[in-house]
């Protein structure tokens, strides 16, 4: 079982397998033969896009419920939190979401450590970038109806430059070049003070 950090029960092995296991589907269908259904290839594609994007707002909503919950024990203030700040956070738009779920929680003196610190780290810039692109494919998706029939012309899928992103590419693109982010962000929320 691979956890983020020290304290956190969120486990990345799980959308690591799931992720592969969507592309290894993916790549049946594609090797299946010349006709490739595109259909099947654009249900494989969101599915992965979609997983992965819960699980970005998954792990930023457990990393911030821990914090929360080294700063109080009681239930009833930790509750609260989740309630009134995290929960009602339905994305991940590094401005509109990630800033203000983070500040609000963290305050704004730790809010500017942890920005320093990825700056510093040459992170910044590809945490802002990956979640604002990830989001315009999953508001993309999120109002798109796949069916028999549909012109699925738009949504060609040969990596990362496409407007739907291959599993391989949302694994090798943005899983990959994420999830040492994420840690270092759960491993320095995990280390601050109020």
């Amino acid at each position: 079982m691979q956890l983020l950090g020290p304290s956190t029960m969120l486990i990345y092995s799980d959308i690591k397998e799931t992720l592969q296991r969507l592309d290894k589907k993916f790549n049946n269908v594609q090797s299946r033969s010349i006709r490739v259904s595109n259909l099947e290839l654009c249900f494989y594609a969101k599915i992965a896009l979609l997983e992965y994007c819960g699980w970005i707002e998954q792990s930023f909503d457990v990393i911030l419920q821990e914090y929360i919950n080294k700063q109080t024990s009681a239930a009833r203030y930790q509750d609260l939190a989740y309630k009134k700040i995290i929960k009602p956070v339905y994305g991940f738009n590094f401005e509109q979401d990630f800033c203000p779920l983070f500040l609000s929680v963290l305050g704004v003196r730790n809010y500017e450590i942890l920005i320093t610190k990825l700056q510093s780290a040459g992170e910044f810039e590809l945490l802002k970038s990956q979640l604002d692109t990830l989001v315009t494919f999953r508001n993309t998706l999120a109002h798109t109806c796949f069916h028999k029939g549909a012109n699925l012309s738009s949504f060609v899928m040969s990596g990362h430059s496409s407007t739907l992103p291959a599993p391989s590419a949302i694994y090798h693109d943005f899983f990959l070049s994420l999830l040492p982010i994420i840690k270092r962000i759960t491993r320095m929320i995990a280390r601050m003070k109020t």
